[in-house]
């Protein structure tokens, strides 16, 4: 028995793609950069005088079409720590961009440094539950003019795993095209076995700068996936409604994916739309109400149609410190994006709207992901798991089953679920106050810090990564 929410019905489907292909086609889609407007217009689709491209509907589908069936793998530097992109297959990754950290000793947020991203990247190395890995930080000391690359390289020098970064420019796509052709050996081991997606946004709605379109048109040519960012506001940037919210931010993906596929079709694309519900009365972002996730599970049905990966908020709060609020607003979101058909689910570690990191929710947020990771897997039922042989077996005698070899083994494949912060274990001998899940998690960072080790990059290629930096 599978305990996943349905999926999209076939004649909401149709109204959401139908509804799509006309804002596509009627409103269109600016496109800053002249080479863009080149290409689309070339493949038979109207530029009007302001720039914006009318995308013609049977274009789009044939467009669509073409995204990989079975979706793409990306490959972390060791070849071994592997996600696969595509609908369904559920993984995990902290969120990234914060400027704050929650210093724990503290008690209060601070400016986030380069060593903070050396700490999260390790915790999330490390940490089982999270397949990609990030700086999860933004340090606004970053040194260099390319800070998000460098926060890339120090991601990979602290990690094995697969990673993504946001990117702003071509200029930086390029740089990393150079720098994962260099730890992947070559730039076609790099398009084979991509190590980096990278994370470009749109502007909502529907228009999309022309950095931007470079940093795109960049990922095309070095053959990079593309995680397409879209940030509908309910109510502001877009209509209040889910559908609504919804709606633009698939416009946005799918009107990118229609620009890449003109250089690189079948190019791994991941919809990574943030449709942000707001509070009302102050306007500010809500990242801990519920319409999150809703959307969030709605954008991850209608991709799966069109075989297309998501990487959706399941993780969001608006919660300050690790706490109540925090396990109350991350678990709802959460449980509610893995019952759907999620690629990805973000936000581990994020607190107050994804401005503040804490290495301490890290680990409590892995915590849940293994429970997560339980509820959505199906429950068996067949004679085996029924078990009923070995429970009349046992009534012969005292009728209990803890010793028996089908409890191990059932034990032993995943039935019941354990926990890495004993918060399921008594208070520890002559301690009248139980720790609570943030000190618990705070004393498992420092254990994981002071014994997780990755291995550095060999010298070689430690050298070409200096010198593409210009550290040489």
């Amino acid at each position: 028995m599978d305990l996943r929410l349905q999926d999209l019905p076939d004649r909401e489907f149709a109204l959401l793609h139908e509804s799509m292909l006309r804002l596509l086609s009627d409103y269109g889609v600016l496109f800053a950069h002249e080479e863009a407007q080149r290409l689309l217009g070339k493949a038979g689709n109207e530029v009007d005088t302001k720039g914006r491209v009318h995308l013609k509907p049977k274009f789009v589908e044939s467009m669509l079409a073409q995204s990989p069936k079975n979706g793409f793998v990306l490959s972390g530097r060791d070849e071994v720590k592997k996600v696969h992109a595509a609908p369904n297959q559920m993984s995990f990754r902290p969120s990234t961009g914060a400027p704050f950290i929650l210093d724990y000793a503290a008690g209060r947020p601070r400016e986030a440094t380069m060593d903070d991203a050396r700490i999260m990247a390790t915790l999330a190395d490390a940490l089982e539950g999270y397949g990609l890995v990030n700086s999860v930080v933004n340090p606004p000391g970053a040194p260099g003019g390319m800070g998000s690359v460098r926060l890339l390289v120090n991601a990979h020098r602290c990690s094995l795993k697969p990673s993504d970064v946001t990117v702003m420019t071509g200029e930086e796509v390029n740089l990393i095209g150079r720098i994962c052709a260099a730890i992947r050996g070559g730039e076609k081991e790099s398009r084979e076995k991509p190590l980096v997606a990278v994370d470009v946004a749109m502007i909502t709605p529907l228009r999309c700068a022309r950095e931007q379109v470079e940093a795109f048109l960049e990922c095309a040519k070095w053959g990079l996936p593309v995680e397409v960012l879209s940030s509908p506001t309910l109510g502001v940037s877009s209509p209040v409604t889910l559908a609504g919210g919804s709606l633009i931010a698939m416009a946005e993906m799918v009107a990118v994916l229609c620009l890449l596929y003109q250089i690189a079709p079948g190019l791994g694309i991941i919809n990574a739309a943030r449709v942000a519900p707001i509070n009302m009365h102050t306007s500010e972002y809500n990242y801990g109400a519920p319409e999150l996730g809703m959307a969030s599970v709605l954008l991850c049905a209608w991709s799966a149609r069109y075989n297309i990966p998501c990487d959706m908020y399941g993780f969001g709060t608006y919660a300050k410190a690790p706490g109540a609020q925090a396990s109350m607003e991350k678990t709802f979101s959460g449980l509610l994006m893995a019952l759907g058909h999620p690629y990805m689910i973000t936000g581990g570690g994020i607190l107050d709207n994804a401005l503040i990191t804490s290495p301490e929710q890290l680990v409590i947020d892995n915590e849940a992901i293994k429970i997560i990771k339980r509820v959505r897997r199906p429950v068996t039922i067949d004679e085996d798991s029924l078990g009923i042989d070995v429970l009349l077996e046992a009534m012969k005698s005292d009728g209990v089953l803890l010793g028996e070899e089908h409890t191990a083994r059932h034990v032993r494949a995943g039935e019941v679920v354990g926990c890495g912060l004993r918060q399921w274990f008594p208070a520890p001998a002559g301690e009248e106050v139980f720790p609570d899940l943030a000190a618990r998690a705070h004393k498992k960072k420092e254990e994981i810090l002071a014994s997780h080790k990755v291995p550095p990059f060999d010298s070689i290629t430690e050298k070409q990564i200096n010198r593409l930096l210009g550290d040489n």
